[in-house]
């Protein structure tokens, strides 16, 4: 992700907003004035909050352009499904394209097109045909798209 948009927002984005370049939505970095939800699981609706001093710190040295890299070390695993949105499903949309399941834009969000890509990856690997990724879909898939990229 890139920082794409820089704004000075009040009320409940703590004054500064540092928008991220994600096909599924618009999120971004921002303050918030429920400085005791930073850290809190659940509460920013997809944004990364921070107290609003530090956003504004942030704001003034971050230029466009930004690589932003989020790392969370223990992700829990979701099963994927018709509907869902996310980084999960943009990366099992890459995959699936890398590998010719997928003739879609990546755009993460699970849709009709994701779920038959799915279902033929399912049927060529003996996978159960759900259309789901599950576990197991997501280990055989992973595998096979990271092997693509050493070759």
């Amino acid at each position: 992700m890139i920082i794409i948009h820089k704004a000075k927002w009040g009320g409940s984005f703590g004054g500064a907003w540092l928008g991220l370049n994600v096909p599924w939505g618009k999120y971004g970095i921002h303050g918030t004035n429920k400085p005791w939800a930073v850290g809190q699981q659940n509460v920013s609706g997809g944004c990364i909050r921070m107290k609003n001093e530090d956003v504004k710190e942030l704001y003034e040295y971050i230029p466009h352009g930004t690589k932003v890299t989020i790392i969370h070390e223990s992700q829990p695993f979701r099963e994927l499904k018709d509907g869902m949105i996310g980084s999960d499903v943009y990366r099992v949309q890459t995959a699936l394209k890398a590998l010719g399941y997928y003739m879609g834009w990546c755009d993460g969000r699970y849709g009709e097109n994701t779920k038959k890509a799915v279902l033929a990856f399912q049927k060529d690997y003996n996978l159960a045909r759900t259309g789901i990724v599950n576990m197991s879909t997501w280990k055989k898939l992973m595998h096979l798209y990271e092997e693509s990229l050493l070759e």
